[in-house]
């Protein structure tokens, strides 16, 4: 693919209008609209051509009174009319499935995006509406999140549906990009917020997205004095608690972490490519740490002081409340580790005192001992990168799964355990 200059600013996500921008059908907006004249109609107690009349009469009307383009689902409420009645005894009828086909190269500019952007649809759509259409073109699974009129209860031109998506997405409104075909709908709210836009004026200006967008990388911190060490810890945990992902150093590999929050760790996930099912280790900033969250027998306490901080991995029996289905497995036992690196414990201890962490790779691919082997991906993915140089182990840690006096090394790593 021919890379082009890019007319935007790198951005981490980006969200889609789903109607005259993910499709184009003539013949669906008119079976669209007549079921709403019809269904106008039969609550008015008219004709369906003077429901029409009505219609757009109302139409034009909100359009100089509001000063934007009303969405259709608002002006039918401007009339009294139920929208979500509607939707339940005319919309759902419409089966958008037989006017819109799979688009083979809608939905292969979408993987090519999904790789480096946070993706999510905004629409006035209903949720089955808009269920059924993402189907129909075959890209519902490539949205990390959908807001329907359904879910929100609010209009667009609404710029509140924005805001509430880029909190969604755990990415600022200045790092968001809204596409749609509409200013006044889709575009002009988003503004109004700090996001950038683009107008889509054809179904070509989806297709060629990925050769001119370009991903936001980790903001970059390379200490090199104590004050400057200090900036960095302190920015990491700043967006480490505001639920984004940070890349750290540890004395292993490089990882990529997260608040112990159930979408932030969501994210990890997402920029790994790994499957969800794989509980995530935590790493702790002090032994004193690790009570909160597992059952510490005598020999798990007595594994800490000898090899904490530093390159062990200990499974444990889950302490009761700690259900946290994304770090345990399935409720029972709990990886923990304190790592041997003064940074990122500084940084975890200002985060609260435990982070969910994995190895900053994408599945398949070796773990990275110098911040300059870390996927683009990776990158695209996280808020800030604290760059330390090389991890002085350069491995994975050791993990061993201790039940009372029992120990099973599960994977050897760079510590060699006298059992």
């Amino acid at each position: 693919m021919t890379k082009r200059k890019s007319p935007f600013f790198p951005v981490r996500a980006l969200i889609f209008d789903m109607d005259g921008t993910l499709y184009r059908s003539n013949a669906l907006n008119r079976h669209y609209a007549q079921s709403m004249y019809d269904f106008l109609a039969a609550q008015k107690g008219i004709s369906s051509q003077a429901a029409k009349q009505l219609f757009l009469k109302t139409y034009c009307h909100l359009n100089q009174k509001l000063r934007r383009l009303p969405s259709k689902l608002f002006t039918l409420k401007y009339l009294g009319v139920s929208d979500t009645e509607w939707s339940k005894k005319h919309g759902a009828r419409v089966a958008p499935e037989k006017y819109i086909k799979t688009d083979q190269r809608l939905r292969k500019a979408l993987r090519c995006l999904r790789e480096s952007f946070r993706m999510a649809v905004v629409t006035n759509n209903h949720a089955k509406n808009m269920q059924v259409t993402l189907d129909a073109l075959g890209v519902a699974d490539l949205f990390d999140k959908v807001l329907s009129l359904t879910d929100t209860k609010i209009y667009k031109p609404s710029s509140k549906l924005y805001t509430n998506m880029a909190s969604a997405l755990q990415v600022e409104p200045e790092m968001c990009l809204s596409i749609g075909d509409r200013y006044d709908l889709d575009l002009a709210p988003a503004a109004e917020i700090g996001m950038q836009t683009v107008l889509v004026q054809k179904m070509q200006d989806i297709y060629v997205l990925p050769e001119y967008l370009r991903p936001q990388p980790a903001a970059k911190y390379s200490p090199k004095t104590s004050a400057q060490a200090q900036e960095a810890i302190t920015a990491a945990s700043r967006s480490l608690k505001a639920r984004q992902l940070v890349v750290l150093p540890t004395d292993t590999v490089y990882g990529i972490a997260s608040v112990l929050d159930s979408e932030a760790i969501t994210w990890i996930y997402r920029a790994k490519g790994r499957v969800d099912t794989n509980p995530l280790p935590v790493l702790l900033s002090s032994t004193q740490q690790a009570e909160k969250y597992a059952e510490v027998s005598p020999t798990a306490l007595a594994l800490m002081k000898k090899y904490w901080p530093g390159g062990l991995t200990i499974v444990l029996p889950v302490r009761r409340g700690t259900a946290w289905g994304k770090i345990t497995r399935s409720g029972k036992t709990i990886a923990l580790r304190v790592p041997d690196h003064i940074w990122s414990r500084e940084v975890i201890k200002k985060a609260g005192g435990a982070v969910a962490a994995t190895s900053a790779n994408c599945s398949g691919e070796p773990p990275p001992r110098v911040s300059a082997k870390i996927n683009k991906k990776i990158l695209a993915f996280s808020n800030i990168l604290l760059d330390a140089g090389t991890c002085k182990q350069g491995i994975h840690s050791t993990i061993v799964k201790v039940s009372g006096r029992k120990m099973d090394v599960l994977r050897q790593g760079g510590v060699n355990l006298e059992l």
